[in-house]
């Protein structure tokens, strides 16, 4: 989260979460934190990216849906 009254962050904070699922990164970093083993206890929260999120990864848009 962050302003909608800060326009240059809002498109630094786009450019980089665009590349990251461009580049396969983002999703790399989803499964890490939600699909394998959390150190230090080794839990897995087994939470597979829904249709959704992984609609935004191949696509992403600012745009809100009803």
């Amino acid at each position: 989260m962050f302003s909608k009254d800060d326009p240059d962050f809002k498109k630094m904070v786009d450019d980089v979460l665009s590349k990251l699922m461009a580049s396969g990164e983002f999703t790399k970093i989803y499964d890490k934190w939600f699909m394998a083993a959390i150190p230090p206890k080794n839990i897995n929260l087994n939470f597979p990216m829904t249709e959704a999120p992984k609609g935004r990864v191949a696509h992403p848009s600012d745009v809100v849906n009803d």
